[in-house]
């Protein structure tokens, strides 16, 4: 299975880590959501939890036909990604470079971290931990969003949130 590169043009603002990454296979996903336009601007943060952020500032290019949701622009980022497919729209992100866990024990991290996605809207001044897949965010012009490795405090709040949003915020 492999995932084809769409269109889009990557500005690398930060870290990349891209040669180190471990080769994975995803495959495109059937979608009946609207597709962006050409010309939407988002922004993406890519937070390891050790200290390697990484930033990109997307910008959806003319013939970029499929791009709607948050994992679609993670899966066109050019990083390597592991996903565990558990049917449509319901896909867990098991690893993003060399961070995670393998697809077949996607979840099964010893101190229970996983890959969260958090956004903002334009005029939000919080970040927004997204409670279900990331197939299902649909993306909109100026959004911002977050992959981040963390677990959940015993109140079930994510442990670590994204707090580099200044340098996106400022990127568009």
């Amino acid at each position: 299975m492999s995932f084809k590169k769409k269109d889009l043009y990557i500005i690398v603002l930060c870290l990349s880590i891209v040669a180190a990454c471990s080769q994975a296979g995803v495959e495109s996903l059937q979608r009946t959501n609207p597709v962006l336009m050409e010309g939407t601007q988002i922004g993406l943060l890519i937070d390891q939890n050790n200290g390697v952020v990484m930033i990109d500032g997307i910008t959806v290019a003319e013939g970029s036909s499929d791009i709607s949701s948050a994992l679609d622009v993670l899966l066109d980022s050019g990083l390597n990604v592991v996903i565990h497919d558990n049917g449509p729209l319901d896909i867990d992100i098991c690893a993003i470079g060399s961070v995670g866990q393998p697809e077949n024990d996607c979840l099964g991290d010893s101190q229970d971290r996983q890959w969260l996605l958090f956004y903002k809207k334009i005029n939000d001044n919080v970040w927004t931990l997204h409670q279900s897949s990331s197939a299902e965010y649909q993306i909109s012009d100026g959004d911002l969003i977050a992959f981040v490795w963390t677990a959940y405090d015993m109140n079930s709040n994510p442990i670590l949130v994204p707090d580099n949003a200044w340098v996106l915020e400022n990127f568009f």
